[in-house]
């Protein structure tokens, strides 16, 4: 299942005075089972941009093209495509209402018409994708959970409609230092069976070492698209994007003249092994 965005704009409060160009002429493609991020500075249309890959925002031109579902203001091709594409918002948890975590997370499909069955299935699933335990929690009243569970379990909810593509905006805002690593190896595990990711963060630490291709925006506009590798060379410093810390430091090293380390080396162990190696030593 693949993403098709054709000459994509969008624009606020079109014909008055306070009309606002928030995404402007972007075109891109997504396939099946990609890792794909979207950063740029805040106000360069991230949230415009995919909001309107499930329907949410309908274009003010171009077209969006979900599995052959094209997003228009069609009830029907918008169910589907809705069916297709989970969005998860920033501080999704806000959302939570139900007095006990499964009965939340079993909201979705219930609401899609899923039997008692298949919903139940569904919903230990996702709570255990999310890294919880199903039988601590599903009883529990989601409101005596710490914030980086709530924020799982609304996640869980989103996972339960088994949508292909599941799309995160800002998923780790404001969660501490583990509360962010918990959550993203949750997503990798979803992303391993079979999902379509496509993540909006500031960080680039994270982008780097997650993505297999990153979309950079500006002022609505995608300025450049490639692996995290192309996108934080340090030929892109034009970009002006703040580059991951083990990228920093690799350019930093490299300048000494004594190391030469690749570019593209964005998780811990792997910068410990270059350095290792070109120190001489065994990994």
């Amino acid at each position: 299942m693949s993403i098709k965005v054709e000459n994509l704009s969008y624009v606020y409060m079109q014909g008055t005075p306070f009309e606002t160009v928030a995404v402007d002429n972007v075109s891109f493609e997504i396939n099946q089972g990609e890792f794909v991020a979207v950063i740029g500075h805040t106000g360069s249309g991230k949230s415009t941009l995919i909001q309107q890959l499930n329907g949410l925002l309908i274009p003010t031109s171009g077209r969006v093209e979900v599995d052959g579902y094209e997003i228009s203001t069609s009830k029907k091709d918008l169910k589907e495509i809705r069916s297709k594409v989970g969005l998860v918002f920033q501080y999704p948890e806000y959302q939570l209402f139900e007095e006990t975590v499964a009965k939340d997370v079993a909201f979705g499909p219930k609401n899609q018409g899923v039997s008692e069955e298949e919903t139940n299935i569904r919903v230990k699933e996702a709570i255990t994708d999310m890294g919880l335990d199903y039988d601590e929690v599903a009883e529990m009243s989601p409101f005596e959970l710490s914030g980086g569970q709530k924020r799982r379990v609304a996640i869980a909810g989103v996972l339960a409609m088994n949508p292909d593509i599941i799309v995160f905006d800002e998923p780790t805002a404001g969660l501490d230092p583990r509360g962010r690593e918990l959550l993203f190896e949750c997503i990798e595990e979803v992303r391993k069976k079979g999902k379509t990711i496509i993540l909006v963060s500031h960080s680039m630490d994270d982008v780097a070492r997650l993505a297999d291709r990153i979309l950079v925006m500006s002022e609505g506009k995608l300025i450049f698209q490639g692996t995290p590798a192309e996108v934080f060379s340090e030929q892109n410093v034009k970009l002006e994007l703040n580059a991951p810390q083990l990228a920093l430091l690799a350019r930093k090293l490299n300048k000494t003249g004594k190391f030469n380390i690749p570019n593209g080396v964005f998780d811990v162990e792997g910068m410990k092994n270059v350095i290792l190696k070109e120190l001489g030593g065994k990994n």
